[in-house]
């Protein structure tokens, strides 16, 4: 993959991840019902989209510093696929509805590209939950289960990786998410009258 173009996704997946931990918060005083759903879904894909993004920087570094082979960056990968595809899948299903809601009230063209968007995604996710979670599983089995000793090395690096970068993940989303509450309707309103 060229390099800018990847440069390019990890900036935008960590944007859309900072934007739907911080919008939850703003809205998490004020809603119930489906809309805490839909707060919570961003909140999911916001911890899943910091950890996609985390793992593929500790991973480069780590191939960068012959701490981690090809082979075992491509595990790492298919791990952090393996771990996040279905939250990802049944948080995108609640946005996504949550969005067609949105496109049909507004009819402008922010909620209709909105609805257009995460449309996309949310197949395009389910497409390859369907398709790549089977060869994933295989291979990352295969791997960890591997009697090699390098590889049962690179298996405790890559699942290192991961929990650190997980970890961060709920860290990252729980301080932008406390952000957003400061920024709540009612946060600004008790301010204002205080």
């Amino acid at each position: 993959m060229n390099a800018l173009l990847l440069f390019g996704l990890l900036t935008l997946n960590t944007t859309v991840s900072m934007w739907n931990a911080y919008v939850a918060g703003r809205i998490w005083r004020e809603c119930a019902g489906w809309m805490k759903a839909v707060a919570w879904s961003a909140l999911v894909m916001s911890v899943c989209g910091f950890t996609s993004v985390l793992t593929t920087c500790f991973g480069f570094v780590m191939v960068a510093t012959n701490h981690l082979t090809a082979h075992g960056f491509k595990v790492l990968e298919e791990l952090t696929y393996l771990m996040i595809i279905f939250p990802v899948v049944g948080a995108g299903l609640i946005i996504t509805i949550h969005s067609w809601i949105e496109a049909y009230k507004r009819r402008d063209f922010w909620s209709v590209g909105g609805a257009m968007y995460n449309t996309f995604a949310q197949v395009s996710n389910t497409w390859g939950a369907i398709h790549d979670t089977a060869p994933a599983f295989s291979d990352v089995f295969s791997f960890f289960k591997s009697d090699d000793k390098d590889d049962n090395a690179q298996s405790a690096l890559i699942a290192l990786i991961v929990a650190v970068a997980l970890a961060l993940s709920v860290g990252m989303t729980y301080l932008l998410w406390t952000a957003g509450l400061k920024h709540s309707v009612s946060a600004l309103a008790a301010q204002r009258v205080g």
